[in-house]
């Protein structure tokens, strides 16, 4: 047993009674035992309500104070794995990836998660695909079997009835459920097609965000939310000015992976503001800015996004999902 025991059992047992600044005290002990105790608090936290006297006192069971016990621990917990999520963010931003990054954002609503199995997820998809599109010419017949494999055999679709569902934005859920909001299933998109090497970005769109095949000659966006519908830069451009946006050509520009995650960051900022879950707001707003390092970078989108109607969010489009399904016109 770690040599932590007798410490970790000594807070406990005052978590529930104390108050004022002794609690903040007591709070911030069993923080800074961190990681290395936080699953023990995590089960005691999942059974606290059930269990008599679960705190650590079999004798007696009081419901106010196991309520208490419960949200206190709940505190703690979150600050402990807040806090190793920050650390995280920094060390990953020495050498952003998509991929870490986008499973180390899923660890702030599922902190057990284990990423090798979704790697190895990610890694077995990418082996169907590179076996169906091996014979394929390049580009539109990769493109025209990569969609038909992930969009109509495996049935990834864009989530229009829980559109605001924050596990779209988590790429471990993205793949459990096979629906995602369009910067997720983008992010699914390029995951998959750099395992095989293809010349694949991603688009920042505001309100909608797309993928691009990189090849001369080829105006060819790919809008994997709608089942990798197929769009030409003229129609991105009307779907932008329809949406009140106006027309950029920065709107149409590849992002890093470092933008796509803040960009992830924003949306759930936005979903868990309104649902006004605070500390959820708080935490994702720290990592933003840790990762955000440069606020004018004008390929973040940002510069204009000081401004609600123009920052580049999936979710904040005033009116639900953003739908390309028909290509608009000018009519």
């Amino acid at each position: 047993m770690p040599k932590t025991k007798e410490p970790l059992k000594a807070l406990l047992s005052l978590l529930t009674t104390e108050q004022g600044a002794n609690l903040k005290l007591i709070k911030e002990k069993l923080i800074q035992l961190g990681p290395e105790v936080v699953g023990q608090l995590r089960h005691l936290h999942a059974t606290v309500h059930a269990v008599p006297g679960a705190h650590g006192d079999p004798e007696t069971h009081d419901e106010p104070q196991q309520t208490a016990m419960a949200e206190r621990l709940g505190d703690v917990i979150e600050e402990i794995d807040g806090r190793h999520l920050l650390r995280a963010w920094q060390n990953w931003l020495e050498q952003p990836d998509l991929e870490e990054g986008c499973l180390l954002l899923s660890r702030f609503a599922y902190p057990e998660l284990e990423s090798e199995v979704y790697q190895g997820l990610l890694d077995a998809m990418a082996e169907e695909l590179r076996a169906v599109v091996k014979h394929e010419r390049w580009p539109d017949g990769v493109i025209r079997v990569i969609n038909h494999h992930l969009f109509t055999e495996k049935g990834f679709h864009g989530n229009t009835v829980h559109y605001y569902d924050p596990d779209n934005s988590y790429l471990n859920r993205v793949l459990d459920r096979r629906v995602g909001i369009p910067i997720t299933l983008s992010a699914l998109y390029l995951l998959l097609t750099r395992r095989l090497d293809l010349p694949i970005v991603g688009v920042g769109m505001p309100s909608h965000f797309l993928v691009q095949c990189e090849v001369p000659g080829h105006d060819l966006f790919i809008d994997p939310f709608n089942g990798g519908q197929l769009l030409t830069k003229a129609e991105c451009a009307t779907f932008l000015i329809n949406s009140g946006y106006g027309f950029k050509e920065q709107y149409l520009q590849p992002v890093t992976d470092q933008e796509m995650l803040v960009r992830m960051m924003r949306n759930l900022i936005y979903i868990y503001g309104e649902r006004q879950e605070s500390r959820k707001v708080r935490w994702l707003n720290r990592f933003v800015e840790v990762i955000q390092i440069d606020r004018s970078s004008a390929s973040l989108g940002e510069t204009s996004g000081d401004t609600p109607g123009d920052t580049p969010r999936d979710t904040d489009d005033g009116g639900g999902p953003s739908a390309l399904r028909q290509p608009p016109t000018s009519e």
